[in-house]
């Protein structure tokens, strides 16, 4: 089983890029992943000959990091050397090979600014289609906390979807956090509007749990938290405290969100975050890819079991319900459909299915017994005859 299918690795060879590449190695080897790689030389006016030095340079670097990746178990169906504007043959390549992530170094940047981000990686992000994934820094001891911003928008159910994900691959702790920003213009006569500004908070932290319902935490260490004030300052206040290695986030949503990561803010909040962080566009990166369908009910439970273990849900189902289609007696998978309907707390079905687990159980029990029963009876009647 997959869950993130192919990865697009974009480097320049620089010491960001080789950050990158570590986490790229991490990721794809945690969620079977495998990796695109490509370097694009800038257009210039480069002599042929130059260029041609600069490209064989670039095929050697991109070998090496191959050979990297295959020595780490992880396979690399394409290498490519470019010339062109490096994000825009970043975004192309990854719509043309329909990638599930790009991941990219933080770049270039200005020496006097406390968080760089580059220039291609601002482009990247904000005209791709694809997650994107900006590596600012590799830690040593990997992912170990993560962090995304909700505003109850779809794009942002799912990015936090995807940040449940990674923080149960990655054994990481999560922190979900909502801003409810002040009313704009609240002043009448000097006075303001205190009780509407109190009353929009209760309605949005009622709101924030309903939405926090929606999601299955198991077996994952996390944590939520409401704050009051601007948007953008307040995710940053949190991320400085919080000291997160990632955050994830969707770029659309309502008022709030959506004008952290769209339009002309967009480069202020990634210039500022100083961590590593994903930003999610209507494409999901974390996808389950199953492998071969096969008709082996040992195999099917297995491949069940492992997406029940990462908390796939409704994709565990399908598997359990193919075992049922070989074998409608087959106690352990309606024994698993009830633990994973159970967990959707759809208490109707898990409790069907568990009538029907134990049902089977007890009929298989009582032919195991009925059958000891004759066995030591046709052994009785052999001994018997010898007298």
């Amino acid at each position: 089983m997959k869950l993130l299918k192919n990865i697009l690795f974009a480097t320049d060879f620089s010491r960001s890029s080789a950050q990158a590449l570590s986490m790229c190695i991490d990721v794809a080897k945690t969620l079977g992943s495998q990796v695109f790689l490509l370097h694009v030389i800038e257009n210039g006016h480069l002599p042929d000959l130059t260029l041609n030095m600069v490209k064989s340079a670039a095929i050697e670097a991109l070998e090496k990091i191959g050979y990297d990746l295959h020595q780490n178990g992880i396979k690399v169906p394409h290498k490519f050397v470019l010339n062109g504007v490096p994000f825009d043959k970043i975004i192309k390549y990854a719509d043309f090979y329909n990638v599930n992530l790009v991941i990219i170094g933080s770049g270039d940047f200005a020496k006097n600014e406390p968080f760089p981000l580059g220039l291609t990686a601002q482009k990247v992000v904000r005209k791709s289609a694809k997650p994107v994934w900006v590596v600012k820094n590799y830690p040593e001891k990997g992912i170990q906390r993560i962090i995304c911003p909700v505003d109850f928008s779809e794009v942002s159910e799912k990015a936090l979807q995807n940040a449940i994900h990674f923080a149960r691959n990655f054994e990481s702790e999560l922190l979900v956090t909502h801003v409810v920003e002040p009313i704009t213009g609240g002043f009448i006569g000097g006075i303001a509007f205190e009780e509407d500004q109190d009353d929009i908070f209760e309605t949005e932290q009622q709101q924030f749990l309903e939405f926090l319902e929606k999601f299955d935490f198991f077996n994952i260490q996390w944590h939520h938290m409401l704050k009051r004030g601007p948007a953008f300052a307040s995710i940053l206040e949190t991320i400085d405290s919080y000291k997160p290695d990632l955050l994830i986030m969707g770029s659309t949503g309502r008022v709030g969100i959506s004008r952290l990561l769209l339009g002309s803010v967009a480069e202020k909040v990634t210039r500022q975050l100083p961590c590593s962080f994903i930003v999610e566009k209507q494409d999901e990166p974390i996808q389950v890819i199953t492998e071969a369908k096969h008709n082996d009910l040992q195999s099917l439970y297995a491949e069940g079991n492992e997406l029940l273990e990462k908390e796939f849900l409704r994709e565990a189902i399908e598997e359990f319900e193919q075992c049922l289609n070989i074998d409608l007696y087959y106690e352990p998978a309606w024994t698993a459909l009830s633990i994973a309907y159970d967990r959707l707390g759809d208490t109707k079905n898990a409790e069907h299915c568990r009538k029907r687990a134990m049902q089977i159980h007890e009929t298989n029990w009582k032919k195991k017994v009925r059958a000891e029963i004759r066995s030591k009876s046709a052994i009785f009647n052999k001994t018997t005859k010898h007298f």
